[in-house]
């Protein structure tokens, strides 16, 4: 049975940070895309959520992929808390917003129907073309679930595809938003 239980013979293939991980152990130099972490967090955004009950599964908690289409919307919010729209980013500096290409989240505790939630949103860390992001959900003041994105400083491609491609995020940008 492919990718099945404890008896199968499938081996998952190494991705991501596992895989480069090993090529630096194998003797790779290691990547110049460190994050760059400044000393202290500028801007925080914050939103509340009261949960309704289309978001909920029929076990009564909050349907998982409702957390991720709320820390999309907190993203969205953080910006415009921050004086800085992602709207007038693009303007400014001729981005097509910052496409999600990574996120992970760590559920602690359940949310249920009329449970009222706030997430708080920072940027956590700059690398040359991508940002990360944190999101912190609380449900009744405890930590319910932890969540990151990695977003890129998405532009259109130079070829005239309309595809998108990452750019370098902008001094300024980073400067604004508390990276070194």
């Amino acid at each position: 049975m492919p990718g099945g239980g404890p008896n199968s013979d499938f081996v998952a293939p190494m991705i991501g940070p596992a895989r480069r991980a090993v090529k630096r152990r194998r003797g790779a130099p290691p990547t110049s895309r460190r994050k760059k972490k400044g000393p202290d967090v500028k801007h925080t955004g914050t939103m509340t959520i009261t949960v309704g009950w289309g978001d909920c599964a029929p076990s009564g908690a909050v349907y998982y992929p409702n957390y991720f289409r709320w820390f999309d919307t907190a993203m969205w919010n953080f910006f415009d808390a921050a004086e800085w729209p992602l709207r007038e980013l693009e303007e400014a500096h001729g981005i097509v917003g910052l496409p999600l290409i990574e996120t992970r989240a760590n559920f602690k505790r359940p949310c249920r129907l009329h449970d009222a939630l706030g997430i708080e949103t920072r940027i956590t860390g700059f690398q040359r073309k991508t940002l990360e992001m944190t999101h912190t959900l609380t449900n009744a003041g405890a930590v319910a679930v932890e969540a990151t994105d990695v977003r890129f400083w998405g532009v259109r491609h130079a070829d005239g595809s309309g595809r998108l491609t990452a750019a370098e995020i902008p001094a300024d940008v980073i400067a604004f938003f508390g990276g070194a």
